[in-house]
């Protein structure tokens, strides 16, 4: 799996110190379409971090069979219901979030899918700092995670090695 960030700068910043660095590297629809086309070539699945409805949409024309919603976009709960009407799978990242935000959306993208969200989400566990260090990553919240809310749940890595995301998989990530 490759996975893209679609974001629109204008939507997601106001004026701030690294505005030009993030439009920089934002990518045009025709972009992500090329970038789509080549995955798909090589049997490569390409997914989305998506940031907005229209970043939704373009993730769904592409192909994508999996939408990733970042922990700053959890608690948008309209994003999710949009998501969910997408039909598509989602893998909801859970780093800046508190255990009641998180219980929040799921129950929100659950509603969303009638009832049957269960089979369509999983939560991944990280810490929203880049890098992370080994001894910050609380590999245990995993299993908070799945046994509080009984869906699967995976992580998302920010260390700047393998270990953490090593000792995740021996944890059923």
């Amino acid at each position: 799996v490759a996975k893209f960030q679609i974001y629109h700068t204008d939507a997601l910043v106001r004026e701030v110190p690294n505005r030009a660095l993030l439009r920089s590297c934002e990518l045009t629809g025709d972009e992500h379409h090329h970038v789509s086309l080549h995955c798909h070539a090589r049997g490569i699945e390409w997914m989305a971090s998506c940031f907005d409805y229209r970043a939704v949409d373009l993730a769904c024309e592409l192909g994508a069979k999996t939408i990733k919603v970042g922990s700053g976009e959890l608690v948008n709960h309209n994003l999710l219901r949009h998501v969910a009407k997408s039909g598509k799978l989602l893998l909801l990242s859970t780093g800046m979030a508190t255990m009641d935000e998180v219980g929040a959306a799921t129950e929100v993208f659950d509603m969303a899918c009638g009832g049957n969200g269960d089979d369509r989400l999983s939560l991944l566990h990280c810490v929203s700092n880049y890098p992370t260090l080994p001894e910050h990553c609380n590999l245990r919240a995993m299993k908070k995670l799945r046994d509080t809310l009984f869906c699967p749940v995976g992580f998302s890595d920010h260390t700047m090695n393998f270990d953490a995301a090593s000792n995740a998989a021996c944890m059923d990530a």
